[in-house]
This record gives structure tokens, C-alpha cells and sequence, in this order.
């Protein structure tokens, strides 16, 4: 009897062994869904990138590393959190794996950026009142993007107006990650850093474009009017790869003048040529797998093209 029961157990524990080997590939799935969703979902993802568009600033103007772009990463995890729980309606259409990950977290994702954004405050402070007007920016402007308070216009929200919600959204960013690394390090404004705004706001603007075609069905529902809501997906692809061929020649501009180095303006090429193909990529839905983390690569993209320049050259 005993011996009957020994073999049992040898095969019960062998099958779980077997069963545990046959579901680990989906234990691994798991975990790469798990690390994307904090990634990305929880906006990590694009505070990294806001850090990287300061390297990018940094390098082009010649400045030294500063707190700047720790700022900017936690500036941008905060508007960007903000901004995902106040479009959970919407994103429950455009983007339901994300309001599956924060609404059952939304406390805590309230607390994380409140956190980040007092941090980011207190760090300012070190670089002068202009540093804390800067920081301060791209927070107000987000509130002012996100909560109703417009009741003079049909629609109550920056984001509802069509046009003004994506510009609203390109100078947000492109005004602290122009000048807050000139603020800690006591320059004033340059021609270079004015061009350095306008490549910024181009950028952002595309940006925001191409997530707008993904969110194109949201948005419709939701009464809110985008580039691809009103024209469709083709005509905004004409208009970003117009954006991107402004983009090249604010660049050439700039080497032409004297502003940017030839090597450096060369080095943001690579980028420029990855936005026009992820624009390419976007089809006749709009959809793309992970398009939030595959759009803003191309800063990465910036940022190693640049790294070589100064490195090697």
C-alpha cells in the first residue's frame, strides 16, 4: 500500500512539475506585461523621456548636466499621470489595458505624482526663480489642459478646442526643456535656445498628432476635435510629414547660421527620419502596437546620435 502511494506521489509531483514547466512561458508573458504596464502605463516611460529631451537641449547648447533633467523626469511623470487619470473615460475606448492598470490604482497614482511634483519644486529652487517658474509651467498648464474651466466656449477644456490642444501641449514642454537647463546654469536666452523651442514644439506637436490618430475613435465619442477626427488618418499624415520636413529645415537653418554645429544638426537626422516612419507606419486605423513607447524613441534615438558626435568627434 505503501509503495502504491509512494509511486502516486512520484507521479502527482512529476506532472506538477511538467505543468509548472508548460506554464512558464506564460509566467515570463506575464511579467513582460507587468514591466510594460509600470513602464508605460505608469509613465515612467516618459518621465526617462523628458529627462532625455535635457540631454538633447544640454548637448546642442553646450552646457553642462545639471538638475534639470531630473526635473524633467519627474515634471513629466506627473503631467503625464495627471493627464491619464482625468482621460480614463476616453481611454476606456482608446486605450482600455491602460485604465485597467491605474483605476483600480488611482489612488496611489495620485499620491506618486503629487510627490514627484513637490520633489521637482524643491530642486528648482536651487536654480533661481526661474528654474521654479519653469518647473512650475508644465504643471499649471496641465491642470489647465485637463479640468473643465472654460465655460465661454462650447467645449470647457484646452483639450477639447481643436488645434489648441495639441499646441497648448507643444509649448507646454517646449518652454522648460528649452530654458530650464539655462536657468541652472545662469545663462540667458540665446538664438540657440530659441531655435532649440521651435525643434521642441515641432516635435511635440507631431507627437501629440500621431496619438491622436490612435485615440481618433475615443476622441470621436467624447465630442473632442483632432487633426485625425476632422480630416482622417491620410490628410494628418501629410500634415506630420510637413511638420517633419519643417523640422529639417529649422535644422539645416540652424548649421547654415552658425547656431548648431554641422556634426550636431547631422545627429538629429536619424531621429527625424524614424518619426516619418513611424508616421508611414500609422495605416489607414491608426493603430500601431505600444505606440506611446515607439513614437517618443526617437528622443533615445537624439540622444545616442548626439552622444557619438561628442564622443568620437
Amino acid at each position: 500500500m505503501s509503495i502504491r502511494n509512494d509511486a502516486a506521489t512520484k507521479v502527482g509531483t512529476g506532472l506538477h512539475n511538467v505543468g509548472t514547466a508548460i506554464k512558464a512561458p506564460e509566467s515570463y508573458g506575464e511579467t513582460k506585461t507587468q514591466l510594460y504596464n509600470v513602464a508605460v502605463h505608469g509613465t515612467l516611460f516618459l518621465g526617462l523621456v523628458g529627462a532625455t529631451k535635457i540631454y538633447v537641449v544640454a548637448t546642442l547648447l553646450s552646457l553642462s548636466l545639471n538638475p534639470a533633467v531630473l526635473i524633467a523626469f519627474l515634471v513629466s511623470f506627473t503631467v503625464y499621470t495627471h493627464n491619464k487619470l482625468t482621460d480614463l473615460n476616453e481611454d476606456a475606448v482608446n486605450n482600455p489595458d491602460r485604465v485597467a492598470f491605474i483605476k483600480p490604482k488611482k489612488r496611489l497614482f495620485i499620491a506618486l505624482s503629487a510627490g514627484a511634483y513637490l520633489l521637482a519644486l524643491f530642486i528648482s529652487f536651487f536654480g533661481g526663480i526661474e528654474a521654479v517658474l519653469l518647473t512650475l509651467f508644465p504643471g499649471v498648464s496641465g491642470v489647465l489642459y485637463s479640468e473643465s474651466w472654460l465655460p465661454v466656449f462650447e467645449a470647457d477644456r484646452l483639450k477639447d478646442i481643436f488645434l489648441v490642444n495639441t499646441s497648448f501641449v507643444a509649448a507646454s514642454w517646449a518652454v522648460p526643456v528649452a530654458f530650464l537647463p539655462l536657468a541652472f546654469a545662469g545663462r540667458a536666452a540665446t538664438t540657440a535656445s530659441l531655435l532649440v523651442f521651435g525643434f521642441f514644439f515641432i516635435r511635440t506637436f507631431i507627437a501629440g498628432e500621431v496619438l491622436n490618430v490612435r485615440d481618433a475613435e475615443g476622441d470621436r465619442r467624447e465630442g473632442i476635435t483632432t487633426l485625425p477626427v476632422l480630416v482622417g488618418v491620410k490628410r494628418t499624415q501629410l500634415v506630420l510629414y510637413g511638420l517633419d520636413a519643417l523640422s529639417l529645415c529649422l535644422i539645416a537653418g540652424a548649421s547654415m547660421l552658425g547656431v548648431f554645429s554641422p556634426l550636431h544638426s547631422l545627429a538629429l537626422i536619424p531621429a527625424i527620419v524614424y518619426s516619418l516612419c513611424i508616421t508611414t507606419s500609422l495605416g489607414t486605423d491608426g493603430t500601431l502596437s505600444h505606440l506611446e513607447m515607439v513614437r517618443d524613441f526617437e528622443y533615445f534615438i537624439m540622444s545616442l546620435s548626439l552622444s557619438v558626435v561628442v564622443f568620437f568627434f
